[in-house]
């Protein structure tokens, strides 16, 4: 809104006295001008209206309702975590995360900008995990669509024995499972202060073949933070040996540090971290594919089946596409789950705007064992990283192995994927979003 003023002006008014006196002479003094003072008129600008008027947008409350099975009466779901995740230019708001009621519904307010990315994932224990990607547009004035989330139970699986927090050692790649970080571990890795030690004991006047010699490592967070100094000598991922040994030290020692911001960007698909879970070395009998992906682009949007996986593969989709698969194409999904890590939860990682990929993707083996590994993330552009929960255990793949026997898959279909190429990167938090 414009502000309109209308200047003030001062009407000069001259009066001109005459006066007649016979022959007497009257001098008329000058006469002596006050200046009038004036008034300046100052503003301050209101912080929460400028940013307003620089985004404008809407004070919105995005609702939903999650249910259980199916969407019918009674079946609402109380106690699922909602999280909206918000993507603005210029919005001050980032979403949120809430409970849903006893009746099912949540609700989260956001200022939404109409190029915001919304997603909106649902988590409950025993079920699968639900998301939906929106887009500002979508909810022009607030007027977003109805949201629901069915949430399916979780497939029953053989029961193994949970890994055991036992002397870590060895050397890549290691035997899965990999045991959960202890609270000791995670607090090593949160207190080692690898930038500002780095600084410190490799200063750019030490050349690269001379950094081990300059500080003797000691312990696990010694050898992060030369695996470290390695990395930023060159402009690229890191290639010599000393700097793989230094970051195997680490990660082996404490495979919290391969989750480690400054070294998760750097040294992630370096190595071979972790071998196959057992059940893997089996054929897969069956896939099911769920794929959606938003971005500068038309939005994509299909699922896939296929059957008969260990035999002749039977394809079905709700695309019509030439459809046809070979068994060995199928089967490289399996040896593909390697360099699973534990984490305490899933997260989003999405460092690059204007490519959300949601895939999900559901595996059935020989034994009837049953995995569902999936991503929201776009670390690369395809889709990753992966995460999958195997009895109870949330694990990240902190290599690109799936998503690329994945991607052979979905090119062999003929499939499309959009136009995953974000426009803008940058660093997103690694470690904490892990270990919250």
């Amino acid at each position: 809104m414009h502000e309109h003023r209308v200047p003030l002006q001062w009407v000069g008014i001259s009066l001109s006295l005459l006066v007649l006196a016979g022959c007497t002479h009257l001098t008329t003094p000058t006469p002596t001008t006050t200046p009038t003072p004036t008034t300046t008129f100052t503003s301050t600008p209101d912080p929460e209206t400028a940013w307003r008027r620089e985004c404008p947008g809407w004070d919105c409350t995005v609702h939903g309702v999650v249910y259980a099975g199916t969407a019918a009466p009674g079946n609402e779901l109380a106690g699922a975590l909602a999280c909206l995740d918000q993507h603005s230019w210029c919005s001050r708001t980032r979403g949120g995360c809430e409970r849903t009621s006893p009746d099912g519904t949540f609700d989260i307010e956001v200022y939404i900008h109409d190029t915001d990315s919304l997603s909106i994932g649902v988590d409950a224990e025993g079920y699968e995990s639900a998301h939906l990607n929106l887009g500002g547009f979508d909810c022009l004035y607030c007027a977003c669509p109805p949201i629901e989330f069915v949430l399916q139970p979780l497939p029953l699986t053989p029961v193994r024995p949970p890994p055991t927090s036992a002397t870590r050692g060895g050397t890549f790649p290691l035997d899965w499972p990999v045991a959960p970080l202890t609270p000791e571990e995670i607090l090593s890795v949160r207190d080692c202060d690898i930038e500002n030690a780095h600084e410190k004991r490799y200063p750019d006047s030490i050349a690269e073949e001379d950094l081990l010699k300059a500080y003797e490592p000691q312990t696990h967070c010694d050898w992060a933070i030369l695996a470290f100094a390695y990395a930023v000598r060159g402009k690229g991922p890191p290639t010599s040996p000393a700097a793989y040994q230094a970051f195997t030290h680490a990660v082996v020692g404490n495979p919290g540090f391969a989750l480690e911001t400054l070294l998760f960007y750097r040294y992630f698909d370096a190595v071979s971290m972790v071998r196959p879970p057992a059940f893997a070395q089996q054929e897969i009998t069956g896939v099911r594919i769920d794929y959606r992906w938003r971005g500068l682009g038309d939005p994509v949007g299909y699922s896939v089946e296929i059957g008969q996986a260990d035999a002749e593969p039977v394809v079905t989709s709700t695309v019509t596409y030439p459809l046809a698969i070979d068994a060995a194409t199928v089967q490289a999904l399996a040896g593909a789950l390697t360099d699973l890590l534990p984490v305490s939860t899933s997260f989003l990682l999405r460092p690059c705007r204007d490519n959300y990929p949601q895939w999900s993707v559901d595996l059935a083996f020989a034994d009837n064992t049953q995995m569902v590994i999936s991503t929201g993330s776009n670390v690369m552009r395809f889709g990753g990283p992966w995460f999958t929960d195997i009895d109870g255990q949330v694990y990240v793949q902190v290599s690109s192995a799936f998503g690329q026997a994945l991607g052979a898959l979905i090119e062999s279909l003929g499939l499309p994927l959009g136009q995953p190429a974000g426009m803008y990167c940058r660093i997103d938090t690694v470690f904490d979003k892990a270990f919250p």
